[in-house]
């Protein structure tokens, strides 16, 4: 998968994945645009010059094996549309300026920023649709029927987008957090047998849980990819920072609706939809380890160096 473009460190894909198969209309997120010059300018915003606090979560964006980054342009809508991803959306081509296609409605009382005109670069709502469009090109037309600015593509992302032509499967999810580890090890035993290490991942979540230490789990084989266990604690909520919904194989992870904690051997190709909060990761020999047990293990986290 090639990899274009950086943005801020995000708030940071497929367990339940929605996947749409086409747009049921011709017409593009402007149907009703207006035959009138649109007053914004029709040259693509330099991300440095984008509305966008720094930091902001980030969209990642894979057009046909493409991944671009988005900025989310903050707003009730944008938040509610975090909240829906990851979307899989085959999107058509539209006036030679966009691509679009259907997606779930958003309420219209997180429609706060509804506008005409539209600038080379956005990621837009159109609720007569419902329908999400990206804009790669410019007619000199506005939307008439006004739309909501979800988030902003920057040039490379634009020409991605501008490269494709027909019908392109897009997916859209919240992009993963860095999980930057912090140096440290954390120290683990396999059924009192075999000991193995992980990363520590620099994260207040992580560091609730390594304040626990040492604490041991039977773990069960879950869905062929983790071994997991119900906690008989919980982390504080304040804690979990950096949400992800697309894990890698050694991730040890903390899923707060269980409370679970599950260590991932291997990988499904889906996604978490509710978020997992990344504490530490296996290297390859810690993975191998992990995954020689068929079944249950009693995994202990006996400290860090």
């Amino acid at each position: 998968m090639k990899l274009k473009s950086l943005c801020g460190i995000p708030a940071a894909l497929l367990l339940l994945s929605v996947l749409f198969t086409s747009c049921g209309s011709n017409s593009g997120a402007a149907e009703q645009a207006a035959a009138v010059p649109a007053p914004a300018s029709n040259q693509a915003v330099p991300a440095e010059e984008n509305s966008e606090a720094a930091g902001a979560a980030c969209l990642t964006i894979t057009v046909n094996g493409t991944t671009v980054r988005a900025p989310l342009v903050e707003s009730p809508a944008s938040q509610e549309f975090l909240s829906l991803l990851p979307l899989t959306i085959n999107m058509t081509d539209y006036r030679s300026r966009e691509k679009h296609g259907p997606m779930p409605a958003l309420n219209r009382d997180n429609l706060t920023n509804i506008q005409q005109a539209y600038e080379i670069g956005d990621i837009i709502y159109y609720p007569p649709g419902p329908t999400l469009a990206v804009f790669y090109g410019h007619d000199g037309n506005v939307i008439s029927a006004g739309m909501e600015v979800l988030a902003r593509l920057d040039a490379e992302g634009i020409a991605a987008f501008a490269s494709q032509r027909g019908t392109v499967q897009v997916t859209i999810d919240k992009e993963r957090a860095t999980s930057r580890q912090d140096g440290r090890r954390l120290t683990i035993s396999l059924d009192n047998s075999q000991t193995i290490s992980a990363a520590v991942v620099e994260s207040p979540a992580a560091e609730e849980f390594l304040s626990r230490l040492p604490v041991s789990f039977d773990m069960a084989e879950h869905l062929n990819r983790q071994k997991e266990v119900y906690l008989p604690f919980s982390l504080s909520e304040s804690n979990l920072l950096n949400p992800v919904y697309e894990y890698e194989i050694g991730d040890i992870v903390y899923w707060h609706p269980g409370p679970t904690m599950g260590i991932f051997h291997s990988h499904d190709g889906r996604s978490i939809r509710a978020g997992v909060e990344v504490l530490a990761r296996l290297d390859a020999a810690g993975v191998q380890a992990l995954a020689s047990y068929p079944g249950p293990v009693k995994v202990t986290f006996e400290s860090v160096n």
